[in-house]
């Protein structure tokens, strides 16, 4: 497929007074996601991705809730568990376990589990990774807002027409080549 540039991303207002921190780490996870995302997206053939939209649009969210709610539970446990390890040589193994549980649900209250590329936008329903969940809301909505740029087409619609016609001339084997990016600090 001939590379496609999908209108760029940009992360809320909201988002931006909201996020406890540095600026600069909201940019990083921002760019990471996205990064993630596009890689994601450029590991699908043109027949998955088309597979996948499909298969999205027959359940919408339903039944998506599993793979999410079983990655959370399996990657809070593991951060219990090292957080637990590395308190116990400051306090009891009892309070080290009661402080880890603490902490993790903290943690994991800032997480999402992260489909590669988000299912509204060609993802399986496989998660592999956590993320800055505010994040996560931020891009997700994104995929079927508008694009101001591009005939009043959401990213996603954009997406699909260049998929669809890189399918008509690569067939359905060929790998995505789709560029995301953040828009510009200034617009």
């Amino acid at each position: 497929m001939k590379p496609y540039k999908a209108p760029c991303f940009k992360p809320g207002n909201q988002i931006k007074k909201n996020f406890k921190g540095d600026p600069k780490k909201l940019e990083g996870h921002y760019a990471r996601q996205l990064k993630h995302q596009e890689n994601g997206l450029n590991d699908l053939t043109i027949g998955e991705y088309q597979a996948n939209r499909k298969r999205f649009k027959d359940m919408k969210r339903e039944g998506t809730g599993p793979a999410q709610a079983d990655f959370r539970a399996k990657f809070s446990k593991k951060l219990e568990a090292s957080l637990e390890k590395s308190y116990q040589d400051k306090m009891s193994p009892r309070e080290a376990e009661k402080l880890s549980v603490k902490r993790a649900d903290e943690i994991m209250s800032n997480l999402a589990a992260l489909h590669d590329p988000d299912m509204s936008a060609g993802g399986a329903d496989k998660v592999k990774r956590m993320g800055n969940s505010s994040v996560n809301s931020s891009i997700g909505p994104q995929w079927s807002s508008e694009s101001k740029s591009r005939q009043g087409k959401s990213r996603v619609q954009l997406m699909d027409e260049q998929v669809e016609a890189a399918a008509k001339h690569y067939g359905p084997d060929a790998k995505l080549n789709i560029q995301l990016e953040r828009c510009s600090v200034r617009k």
